[in-house]
């Protein structure tokens, strides 16, 4: 069953986001190839103290200095190894083990290590919307990594994580598979409703974004999962 957030607060926050500077990303890499980064309604960004990583050519991962020169394809994509991958809009890093994820609108989730190509690891269920429009990797401080995904007009976030459910009994489970599934209520109601973006970060919270809304999930029976606490 999924576990409910709570009612919205009635005293939201509004948030004001202004932009520092405008960075331009080269169009064309080291050895004179044209790059194709996606457009910003479907290319998620990661960010760290390297640079910027963006979702390139379908389904590439390019690394860029903060002043925007190209550095290298971190992820190139070998359609010998898996030609049924033709794009990705969404991108999550586990930094602690070195892992890049995407997923594909048919909401099939994909792995690679830096210098590799995309393995498949698995496909998780349409939870109300038609495909993937958010992801993220997320540890606690316990070094608990899980993978959390959502589809677009939907407001459930699915938690999947690798090996044994600690949070059930009975068999053990192997491989991927759906630890939790939360719901979080739709303050700004169904104009607002499509995921159009996800990401975590500020205290410790899931950041969502929609047509014309930003969502901030915390609190509730998320946050034992994510900061600082893992499972029961």
């Amino acid at each position: 069953m999924p576990v409910t957030f709570g009612e919205a607060n009635p005293k939201y926050q509004k948030r004001t986001i202004h932009h520092e500077k405008i960075i331009q990303l080269e169009s064309v890499d080291n050895d004179g190839k044209n790059i194709f980064v996606h457009p910003v309604q479907w290319g998620e960004i990661h960010v760290d103290d390297r640079g910027i990583f963006i979702m390139c050519d379908a389904v590439d991962v390019c690394h860029y200095s903060f002043d925007g020169k190209f550095i290298i394809r971190v992820v190139d994509y070998d359609p010998k190894t898996t030609p049924e991958l033709k794009l990705s809009e969404v991108l999550a890093y586990d930094e602690k083990g070195k892992n890049w994820y995407i997923s594909t609108w048919e909401r099939t989730v994909y792995t690679a290590k830096e210098g590799n190509t995309w393995d498949k690891i698995f496909t998780y269920p349409q939870m109300a919307g038609n495909h993937t429009d958010g992801m993220d990797f997320v540890r606690s401080k316990s070094g608990l990594g899980l993978l959390y995904v959502s589809d677009m007009t939907s407001n459930f976030i699915g938690q999947w994580g690798f090996g044994d459910n600690p949070c059930t009994t009975g068999e053990t489970e192997t491989g991927w598979t759906e630890w939790k599934r939360f719901s979080y209520a739709e303050f700004f109601g169904s104009k607002v409703k499509e995921v159009e973006g996800m990401g975590y970060g500020p205290l410790g919270h899931f950041w969502v974004t929609s047509a014309s809304g930003l969502y901030e999930l915390g609190g509730g029976g998320l946050t034992k999962y994510i900061e600082p606490a893992e499972v029961e």
